[in-house]
């Protein structure tokens, strides 16, 4: 008969606690039992469950052990499950072959591979005795019956839980250090496809859901705590790509769990790495809460440190962070929109790119601009941006009185906007004109040249056959925000140089 005391209600919270300590879910449940049969006084029954749930986890610690491959755990693992297969369950032998199974089970948790120190083993193999006991009454004389008080029935939980239940396994621990040593070598991917090739093959083959859970805790701290250089955030976010498409449920519930923490602790200008990781880790978004959410989308929105560009990057990768990175990109700096376009990111550059070369208030920054900024993205100018930049030059005298804009940063914008070139002749005929004035003739006469021989040779055909200003025509050659701009890519180009100082470049 279940006796209610007055703090039933707490005792029964602290149960569920002591059971979520459990990192095993077949041991929970026998946990559960256990402390569900020691409210009801039935400490027998409460003692037997608590040994099961040892039994469990054990086991289940054991059986982790084939991550790591090694020949002696295996071999012993074998010898032990050939131990369980043995005997008939009819048989008088039966009982002592399952003790002498429960006993191995020690030995090896113990003695062999350490999950138990000499000190635990002896009090856990207590708890069996007692469990024996209460099984079987003949091994207690008749005449004084095995009655295990309450506070053996504690001390035993107590044990249980704080030398097996609530402990990873040790093994686990190893196998989780491995693969960070792995994700930090030199050596390790920095691509999600190859990262996730080289993790399936590793001790990732048959991870289980704990050490997809601590590899994810571990990554996530490590990408926002620690500012190495970006070739090994680059490793760990390929890492935790590659493990959230391994493992999706289990890597999506540590995410939802892990990240929002990790980023609490950030220091406003150190949320850069939580956009970098969302720009390099696909899908990880969704798995902030809404308040984390407008944390970051407000710093996107006012970002003006060293880190800008950087966290730019990322959050043009980024569906739900593209428009907040979008209208920033309108306010970068000079060098910082080189470093963007250099990422990848031509498109969402153009008309900042544009806008600026157009200020230009001193001729070394105009020509630094030219080179850095209007160069590299001249493949997905469209012909807009090209009739700008000749109305800009016409008007600003830093532009037109550059031997270098002419000579060098017009004559190859004019070559390799060749389609565009009908949709943007206007615009260029009126360049030429400009150009072909006296005190210009000896600057602009070059570029002047070049742009008749277009007209004469018939350029009007459009070779590129686009003939319209189509934001979104594919012309030959262009690159798309992912892939590196023309000019970035080749340090040998003469476009890209030792950078000058920009005096004059808008900032």
């Amino acid at each position: 008969m279940n006796t209610h005391h007055p703090d039933d209600h707490r005792a029964r919270d602290d149960d569920e606690a002591l059971v979520l300590r459990c990192h095993n879910e077949h041991a929970r449940e026998h946990l559960a039992e256990a402390l569900r049969c020691r409210r009801a006084g039935a400490l027998r029954s409460a003692l037997r469950c608590t040994w099961a749930a040892v039994v469990c986890d054990l086991s289940q610690k054991l059986a982790e052990l084939d991550l790591l491959g090694e020949p002696e755990v295996t071999e012993a693992l074998a010898a032990f499950r050939e131990l369980l297969l043995s005997g008939e369950p009819s048989t008088a032998q039966a009982r002592q072959a399952r003790i002498g199974r429960e006993r191995a089970l020690l030995e090896l948790a113990g003695e062999r591979f350490e999950l138990l120190s000499p000190l635990e083993r002896d009090d856990v193999d207590r708890l069996r005795r007692d469990s024996e006991r209460c099984s079987h009454p003949l091994l207690s004389p008749l005449e004084a019956p095995f009655r295990p008080s309450e506070s053996l029935v504690a001390t035993h939980l107590d044990n249980a839980i704080e030398l097996v239940l609530a402990r990873e396994s040790r093994q686990g621990r190893l196998a989780l250090k491995r693969l960070l040593s792995e994700v930090e070598s030199p050596y390790f991917p920095s691509t999600i496809d190859a990262a996730a090739e080289l993790l399936a093959r590793g001790p990732m083959k048959r991870a289980r859901a704990s050490l997809v859970y601590a590899l994810v805790r571990e990554l996530t701290f490590a990408s926002m705590t620690r500012p190495e250089p970006q070739s090994a955030r680059a490793r760990r976010h390929a890492a935790l790509g590659a493990i959230s498409r391994l493992f999706a449920t289990p890597a999506a519930m540590a995410l939802r769990l892990y990240l929002a923490p990790a980023i609490a602790a950030l220091e406003e200008p150190a949320l850069w790495r939580a956009v970098e990781l969302f720009g390099h880790v696909p899908g990880v978004w969704r798995h902030l809460d809404e308040q984390t959410q407008r944390r970051l989308l407000r710093y996107l929105a006012q970002v003006r440190d060293d880190h800008a560009a950087a966290a730019l990057d990322a959050g043009l990768r980024v569906p739900e962070l593209a428009a907040e990175a979008a209208a920033l990109v309108a306010r970068l700096p000079a060098r910082d929109l080189r470093a963007l376009i250099e990422a990848g990111h031509a498109r969402p550059c153009r008309e900042r790119a544009v806008a600026l070369f157009a200020s230009a208030t001193e001729i070394a920054g105009a020509e630094w601009l030219g080179r850095n900024l209007l160069l590299p993205i001249a493949s997905v100018l469209e012909a807009s941006h090209v009739r700008a930049v000749c109305e800009a030059v016409i008007t600003n005298e830093v532009l037109y009185s550059s031997w270098v804009t002419a000579n060098e940063t017009l004559l190859d914008l004019l070559e390799r906007t060749d389609a565009r070139f009908v949709a943007a002749a206007d615009a260029w005929d009126r360049l030429a004109v400009h150009y072909m004035r006296p005190e210009l003739h000896d600057i602009g006469a070059r570029l002047v040249d070049a742009i008749r021989d277009r007209q004469r040779a018939g350029l009007a055909s459009d070779p590129g056959g686009t003939n319209a200003d189509d934001e979104d025509a594919d012309d030959e050659g262009s690159t798309g925000d992912d892939a590196p701009a023309e000019g970035a890519a080749d340090p040998d180009s003469e476009l890209i140089e030792p950078e000058p100082d920009a005096e004059g470049a808008p900032r």
